[in-house]
């Protein structure tokens, strides 16, 4: 699988991504929601308007809160980092897909809280069909595993996509 990305999937991925081992923060959904207004109305051409940006113009320029601003100056040091993780998924035939992108699910866009990005394997149009979330605790007792396998038996019946959460 070959990863062809737009320049704002890159930001996205090195801002709010959780591929790079680190203990620099990723951005929160809600961070995310926050810069890409900053960029709007600060008229700059987009989200990828956030490379090389010095901390004057995160803040003076695009009006980021200092916090922010620290926050992506350091992850922008993970470039190389986010680069050799993303050849690593190619690889392993692990496919990306952001907000930015063509071929993210259109039913995704309606949420409000969308996660900018998916990992997937796999044919990722399925997820455009009928679908089904299946979601609850790591460790489950007997009866939550009854309910759970009948609901995942009921969803291959009727031919729906699963999908499964982190």
């Amino acid at each position: 699988m070959k990863l062809l990305l737009h320049l704002e999937s890159y930001a996205v991925l090195l801002f709010c991504g959780d591929l790079i081992p680190t203990n620099i923060p990723a951005l929160t959904i809600e961070e995310w929601q926050n810069v890409t207004e900053a960029i709007k109305i600060s008229h700059k051409d987009g989200i990828n308007s956030l490379f090389g940006l010095s901390y004057e113009g995160l803040t003076q320029v695009v009006g980021l809160s200092d916090a922010l601003a620290r926050k992506i100056l350091k992850r922008e040091t993970l470039m190389p980092t986010l680069f050799y993780a993303l050849h690593n998924l190619e690889k392993e035939g692990i496919g990306v897909t952001t907000i930015y992108e063509d071929n993210y699910p259109a039913g995704l866009h309606v949420l409000k809280e969308e996660p900018p990005i998916l990992y997937y394997v796999g044919d990722l149009s399925l997820i455009d069909g009928k679908m089904i979330a299946i979601g609850g605790r790591d460790h489950q007792d007997t009866s939550e595993k009854q309910l759970t396998t009948a609901c995942m038996q009921k969803a291959l019946i009727e031919n729906r996509t699963l999908i499964i959460g982190d």
